[in-house]
């Protein structure tokens, strides 16, 4: 289905007919391009993305290499796109007898159109404005200027719905291509001497092999004059949209850009074939099938690249904090990450689809490239079903989980995934402490050695973080048996709990408040499986103690940082900031809503 339109302020003014004919128009063209690419479903999906600028139809891994080269920006419909449209429309116009005023007078008609095809996206109105602005000065035997071209486009889409200036796309297209006009140039003066024989050479002197050699390299350099500037009108926006900067970038584009030149050039031919002959249109596929694979190969060797690319967190004027937790609302699943002392651990990740939809985009927000260390507190799926994901997204230093579940695929799957890892994987149970930054810890209060529990939650990892005076508790979804054991560790008192709920049994018990004494108890309290609800009695306890329950069914994500000796906590839904002081670990405090 297409996106939604770059020219509509509220819902679809386009007239009924004109939706079903872009619809029946835009499904024709996805059938020719996939004729003869039955068996190469990857393959089809970039040739039709490419063509009508639809990214949504690219599997994620691929979707991912293109963010990280900086080359996603192909399956945006835009002045290359538009380009290579126009410039192959007008050839077969003027091949066909036609004059190029009357030429450009069809054109203009075709660009619109396909501008509609792509929904009038910021990119393909923008290209075909400029376009249009350039056909008009052929027609009336005027030459374009560059700027007046795309201060028109600026202004007649702003023109249209002013808030499309408020608008990533909007801001992205344009912002690139002020760059590649005001930079482009330069660059490319600079780096055509470097390419050319001795400037007091005269030029009827060179020879034959000097003169192509010079051409081509002359193109060459014009490319990548064109790739660095873009690259610098586009940094500002990968690292605020996509918190990402790829270096890459500048020696990807200089491959992928002539490549996706021939791809759409292949594309639109099998387009204008497709409309007498399916054969032939299956041929142009078929040789694109071979330009495709080159490029999918290419731009995954440059994700690859070391140092290609690195994710960057968007800064903010909040003051450092000595510690951070985020708990993320993954309804019954859990993940929380933790920043201190330098180092950023996550102790559980998720399923798979939470994983990939909210914890790895969280993660790369805050500019997470790698993970000093990975907990597996138990082997439900709700909890681990993205960790063969994690384990390749952010190679974790080091990873800490408890004993296999054999009645767990998830648990055996990670299990058979880390065996080639022994190095940095660490079995643990009840009594270990493993180091953590500065003088830092993780205190292991259960499960105890040998022990079996009915179900995986209450073989669940508990484990108190230690760092800079600060104690947190993960309690994961153990019930009440275990919650029982653990009243008589000495210890217990911390000053964030974060706990989930237990698939049969209660937990949260009012005993177990009162021992602990937190200021902010996060409950991850969703039972879609019928597990067994926190029971009011768990918010009188946890008042009692002079702390805070927050329900994440009621607030949504919850983020905790330690700032010179302040506890605050912010909750997503509603977004409430609360604060807490005290001087001793693990006492009862009275908050205060900031």
């Amino acid at each position: 289905m297409p996106y939604p339109s770059a020219l509509t302020r509220s819902g679809d003014r386009r007239p009924a007919w004109w939706r079903r004919a872009t619809l029946a128009t835009r499904s024709w063209m996805q059938q020719v391009l996939t004729v003869g690419l039955a068996d190469a479903p990857d393959v089809s999906a970039v040739i039709r993305s490419m063509t009508l600028g639809s990214k949504s139809e690219i599997p994620d891994e691929l979707r991912r290499h293109f963010e990280q080269t900086g080359t996603l920006h192909i399956f945006v419909v835009s002045g290359l796109h538009v380009g290579l449209l126009g410039a192959i429309v007008f050839w077969l116009l003027t091949v066909a007898g036609l004059s190029p005023r009357t030429a450009a007078l069809v054109l203009g008609p075709l660009l619109w159109c396909y501008a509609a095809l792509a929904d009038f996206s910021p990119g393909s109105v923008r290209a075909t404005v400029m376009g249009s602005v350039v056909l008009a000065g052929l027609i009336c035997r005027r030459p374009p200027l560059t700027w007046n071209c795309y201060f028109a486009a600026v202004f007649l889409l702003l023109m249209w719905d002013t808030e499309q200036l408020f608008q990533p796309g909007f801001q992205f297209s344009f912002g690139v291509v002020a760059a590649i006009l005001l930079l482009a140039g330069p660059v490319h003066r600079r780096l055509k001497p470097l390419v050319q024989p001795d400037a007091f050479l005269p030029r009827g002197l060179w020879r034959w092999d000097q003169r192509w050699r010079t051409a081509l390299l002359v193109r060459v350099a014009a490319l990548m004059a064109a790739s660095v500037a873009a690259w610098v009108g586009s940094l500002f926006f990968t690292a605020k949209f996509f918190h990402l900067i790829s270096p890459s970038a500048v020696l990807a584009n200089l491959i992928v850009v002539p490549m996706a030149g021939l791809i759409l050039g292949e594309a639109i031919l099998a387009l204008l074939a497709g409309g007498f002959s399916a054969t032939l249109a299956g041929i142009f596929n078929n040789a694109n099938w071979l330009l495709v694979k080159s490029l999918l190969a290419g731009v995954a060797l440059f994700a690859r690249m070391p140092g290609g690319h690195v994710y960057v967190a968007w800064p903010t004027w909040e003051k450092r904090a000595d510690t951070e937790i985020v708990a993320l609302d993954l309804g019954a699943g859990a993940a929380t990450a933790v920043w201190a002392d330098g180092q950023v651990w996550l102790v559980d990740c998720g399923n798979e689809n939470a994983y990939r939809g909210i914890v790895r985009p969280f993660l790369r927000s805050r500019g997470v490239n790698r993970l000093d260390g990975f907990i597996v507190t138990h082997g439900d799926t709700r909890h681990i079903g993205g960790a063969l994901d994690l384990l390749a997204d952010f190679r974790p230093r080091r990873v800490l989980t408890g004993e296999v579940n054999a009645r767990s695929p998830a648990s055996i799957r990670l299990g058979k995934e880390l065996e080639p890892r022994s190095s940095e994987v660490r079995r643990v149970q009840a009594g270990d402490s493993i180091p953590f930054g500065k003088g830092g810890s993780w205190k292991v209060l259960s499960p105890v050695a040998g022990g079996r529990g009915r179900l995986a939650d209450d073989e669940s990892l508990v484990l108190q973080l230690r760092t800079r005076g600060h104690r947190i508790l993960f309690t994961s979804d153990i019930g009440f048996s275990v919650e029982q054991r653990l009243l008589a560790e000495p210890e217990l008192a911390s000053d964030v709990l974060i706990k989930g709920m237990h698939r049969a049994d209660y937990s949260g018990t009012p005993a177990l408040m009162r021992k602990v004494r937190a200021r902010c108890v996060i409950v991850a309290d969703y039972a879609p499986f019928g597990e067994m609800p926190t029971t009011p009695l768990t918010a009188v306890a946890v008042a009692d103690a002079g702390g805070t329950l927050l329900k994440q069914s009621e607030t949504g994500a919850v983020r905790v940082r330690f700032v010179e000796g302040d506890l605050a906590w912010q909750t997503l839904l509603p977004a409430h900031r609360f604060t807490s002081r005290s001087e001793n670990t693990g006492s009862p405090r009275a908050s205060k809503r900031r």
